[in-house]
């Protein structure tokens, strides 16, 4: 199948049941409530039957020369797109960055991603002509396992760790549970929490850019006063309840407005030119995948947890932890796995990697979160 073929079957995959519906029946509507309206004010003045007649036969042939001309408008609309599609795909720097071939846009979530990523990249490039927005980052954890984060962007107002939910219906649930209940008219169902999901995406990414950047005070201290944002970009049939609202930063993908981000820049932190640039260079560094090779790992990371091979073992000490980057010193709890080490953040229940934490003083150990968290409680009851 040719390029050209493919990008006209995306669009009118994508486009025509949707736009062209939609663009259709607004036009038909407004030509004849138009077409009424100039109808009755005829009607109202005193005119002969004849002439009457004459201006309804005008009217006519106008509003079916509005609705032909508005399909050929659209019509040319929609060969822009299949156009841009078929020669400038490949120079896009979606296509640098996943190198997926252009049939894989025939895939309704690859496209809605691909669009995702192009609104994204325009709308942060206004607010920070800096700013680098990634797809796909894979940041590889051994064993054949990774993790994957939708879309990242660095630019001046800190690190955006973004999920891409295209999804319908209402979300219910705890904002830290690792699902969420989803009912869709009289469906129920579990999917994975975003929020939690980018949790643990920043957690690796903070220790990655920890472990790789030049370790000066400067950048080093801005990754633990908060410089990432938890954001959910959704489609505007997913609702959220009011619960979730104070987790991260929403946008609907069809404005991408980010009218809120001040609000997300945590102190009026800002990151530099120079500093963006350090931190791009790390996430650069990261291996890069073709879509097919990222689809291959992703079967292969599947197989292995199927068979139990990535079942998480956490390990949970309680006691008295410094931060020195932070200058904090604090009674919590630290889970560790083969993976990463967090630590319990008291002001709002997540788990935060701190990887230059010291242990001054162990109270106890346990392999169970519940039986970690209830010594922990009772002992801040305790001691007040």
């Amino acid at each position: 199948m040719s390029k050209f073929k493919i990008a006209k079957q995306i669009v009118n995959n994508n486009e025509n049941c949707r736009n062209g519906c939609g663009f259709g029946c607004l036009i038909y509507f407004l030509s004849g409530a138009i077409s009424s309206l100039i109808c009755f004010i005829i009607e109202h003045i005193n005119l002969s039957t004849n002439v009457v007649l004459c201006l309804e036969y005008i009217i006519s042939a106008l509003v079916w020369i509005i609705i032909i001309l508005s399909i050929m408008i659209y019509s040319k609309f929609k060969l822009f797109k299949e156009l841009h599609l078929t020669f400038c795909y490949e120079k896009s720097e979606w296509y640098q960055q996943t190198k997926a071939d252009l049939s894989e846009l025939l895939d309704k979530g690859v496209y809605g991603e691909y669009l995702v990523f192009k609104k994204l990249s325009k709308r942060f490039k206004k607010l920070d002509e800096n700013a680098k927005v990634y797809t796909s980052v894979i940041i590889p954890l051994g064993n054949d396992n990774f993790a994957e984060i939708d879309m990242l962007i660095v630019s001046k107002f800190g690190i955006h760790v973004c999920e891409v939910k295209n999804r319908v219906g209402t979300i219910t649930g705890n904002i830290r549970d690792k699902t969420l209940s989803v009912q869709a008219g009289n469906e129920v169902y579990e999917m994975e929490n975003p929020f939690y999901q980018n949790s643990i995406h920043m957690n690796y990414i903070r220790t990655l850019l920890y472990n790789h950047l030049d370790n000066s005070d400067f950048i080093v201290k801005k990754l633990y006063d908060n410089s990432f944002c938890n954001t959910i970009i959704h489609n505007d049939s997913l609702v959220f309840q009011n619960n979730f609202y104070n987790g991260g930063l929403y946008e609907n993908w069809a404005n991408l407005s980010f009218s809120n981000i001040n609000k997300y820049t945590h102190g009026g932190i800002y990151l530099t030119k120079d500093e963006q640039k350090e931190i791009s260079k790390v996430i650069e560094r990261l291996p890069q995948y073709t879509y097919a090779q990222k689809q291959a790992k992703i079967k292969i990371r599947e197989q292995k947890y199927n068979n139990g091979e990535f079942k998480e073992n956490n390990n949970y000490t309680i006691g008295y932890f410094s931060f020195n980057n932070c200058q904090q010193h604090l009674y919590t709890i630290e889970k560790s796995n083969d993976t990463i080490t967090t630590y319990y953040c008291p002001f709002d229940g997540w788990f935060r990697t701190f990887p230059d934490a010291e242990c001054n003083k162990v109270c106890r150990r346990t392999m169970r979160f519940d039986q970690a968290f209830d010594y922990y409680q009772k002992s801040i009851r305790k001691n007040g």
